[in-house]
């Protein structure tokens, strides 16, 4: 069993396919893969997110369960947790490890959650431009998604997924890479965006961001609509505490 760490809207879906040799369906822009699901469900739906440190018995019992089972060897699944905090790496064969270590990785980030989450395809337009300074905070500032060594560990740069230059120098299905790229045009450099979205993205400096939601278990839809999302509650507390390194 392989697994692919990697941020939200970062194309885990994508990854998995092409590391499993499949072409799953697209929902509009956007990979239905249930190898891109299955490490992100609580136990019995009894969360919608596997989050760590704070769901690690269930993130331990789940993998242990999987790595035992036949069918997914040689597979690689999908999930939203920082390398760093996964204390099981060694029982997988391979971790792939999606970097945002340039600025154009963390923008073609931003602008998937942009285009899919706020201006288009689920039309949820009543988000705030509060809640758009939030993701290009975490999104820019997240210290999360960096390379780390280790002898079962592949980094890999979100930009070189975007371009299809992983996907060739890999020898994955460029017919599946270039469907993507056409479904997600969006974030692609030849694209036109609005000044004012790429003036605020780059003018939009590190702040403090109030992590004390509360728990969104069993919330119905609207409410998770205008919070963030319960997985980048731990993102924001690392990017408090360098804001809190910084100031002494």
């Amino acid at each position: 069993m392989k697994i692919v760490c990697v941020g939200s809207y970062c194309a885990g879906a994508l990854i998995c396919d092409l590391l499993n040799g499949e072409a799953s369906p697209f929902e509009t822009s956007v990979i239905q893969n249930r190898f891109n699901h299955t490490l992100k469900v609580g136990p019995d739906d009894k969360f919608l997110h596997l989050v760590l440190p704070t769901h690690l018995a269930e993130w331990e019992k789940l993998t242990t369960r999987l790595v035992g089972a036949e069918w997914t060897e040689g597979k690689a699944f999908g999930h939203h947790q920082p390398i760093f905090l996964i204390p099981n790496l060694d029982i997988f064969e391979e971790v792939y490890n999606i970097t945002t270590t340039t600025m154009k990785s963390r923008w073609y980030r931003f602008l998937r959650h942009y285009w899919i989450e706020i201006n288009g395809q689920k039309m949820m337009q009543e988000y705030s431009m509060d809640n758009i300074k939030g993701i290009i905070n975490i999104i820019k500032h997240d210290p999360s998604w960096l390379p780390v060594e280790g002898p079962n560990i592949t980094n890999i740069e979100f930009e070189d997924v975007v371009s299809g230059k992983w996907c060739e120098e890999t020898g994955g299905d460029m017919k599946h890479m270039a469907t993507w790229r056409r479904k997600n045009k969006f974030i692609l450099d030849d694209f036109e965006q609005d000044p004012a979205l790429v003036e605020l993205w780059e003018t939009q400096e590190q702040y403090y961001m109030d992590p004390d939601w509360e728990e969104m278990n069993g919330r119905p839809a609207e409410f998770y609509r205008k919070v963030p999302p319960l997985w980048e509650v731990p993102a924001i507390n690392r990017i408090n505490s360098l804001l809190d390194d910084k100031n002494g």
